[in-house]
């Protein structure tokens, strides 16, 4: 038997899989980008630099936002603040950011990605700190 989570993943991929099957341009196909309870699930971690399309799906069991920064520090040791819990983002070149994704929710973000190190992360209080964070590679195409 297959659980919540797994059934819901499962039901966002196959509606990406047949969108993209009935002829969708390939700007309007994204990258699958879950997050959930201290986790944030992204397949693709490296992609091609240029025009980037996230899908963001909550799974909860709460509001995440997804932060994105260019950086060259690993994924789990980004500078923090003096709480030790969040990210010190004035410290980092964040590109883009989606501050609040409710929770059973999707959203969209389009941005321009150059090719570099990136990191993916919720920094709502101890997000962070709890595993909530993945590295990308930006390459040129």
């Amino acid at each position: 038997m297959i659980g919540g989570h797994r059934c819901a993943v499962l039901a966002v991929l196959t509606t990406l899989l047949i969108s993209g099957c009935a002829g969708a341009s390939p700007e309007s196909e994204g990258h699958l980008v879950v997050l959930s309870d201290f986790e944030i699930e992204f397949a693709d971690t490296t992609i091609a630099a240029g025009e980037v399309v996230l899908d963001l799906l909550n799974q909860g069991p709460t509001v995440h936002e997804l932060v994105i920064a260019r950086t060259e520090f690993a994924a789990d040791a980004l500078p923090l603040r003096a709480d030790n819990i969040t990210v010190d983002e004035a410290s980092l070149d964040n590109v883009a950011a989606d501050e609040f994704v409710d929770l059973d929710a999707t959203d969209r973000l389009t941005l321009e990605l150059e090719p570099g190190s990136y990191v993916l992360y919720c920094n709502l209080e101890g997000h962070y700190a709890g595993g909530m964070h993945v590295a990308l590679e930006v390459v040129a195409p």
